[in-house]
């Protein structure tokens, strides 16, 4: 059953005419019963485990997309490595936090294998 017809009040003269005349050619259901139901997810309600609902949806955000940049170009390996001698000894000094010695140690990992850059003098 269609809703009965409403117009917006305080229009300019003659579009409340247009508005209605607008609803008669496409009524607006009165039944919300035809709208699918949002699927909702309770606290608990489903595991940890379970496959995911949305599967065309990273699981990690941007990051996880497909074309996600995976290391370092050589360019930024080697900027990298120029950095090591300095972090190594900032991470040295008795002060250093442990975030400055993981950084190091990330750091280290990232660049690989320190002979690449052996005609850079590092």
């Amino acid at each position: 059953m269609p809703r009965a017809r409403k117009v917006a009040k305080g229009q300019q003269y003659g579009m409340a005419k247009a508005q209605e005349e607008s609803q008669k050619i496409q009524p607006m259901l009165d039944d919300t019963s035809v709208m699918p139901e949002k699927p909702r997810v309770k606290p608990g309600d489903v595991s940890l485990t379970a496959p995911t609902r949305q599967p065309n949806q990273g699981s990690f955000g941007p990051a996880s997309a497909p074309n996600m940049k995976v290391g370092l170009t050589d360019e930024e390996r080697a900027k990298v490595a120029t950095l090591i001698p300095v972090m190594s000894a900032i991470a040295s000094t008795p002060h250093a936090s442990r975030h400055m010695r993981s950084f190091l140690r990330r750091a280290k990992a990232q660049i690989g294998d320190v002979s690449d850059f052996s005609d850079k003098g590092l």
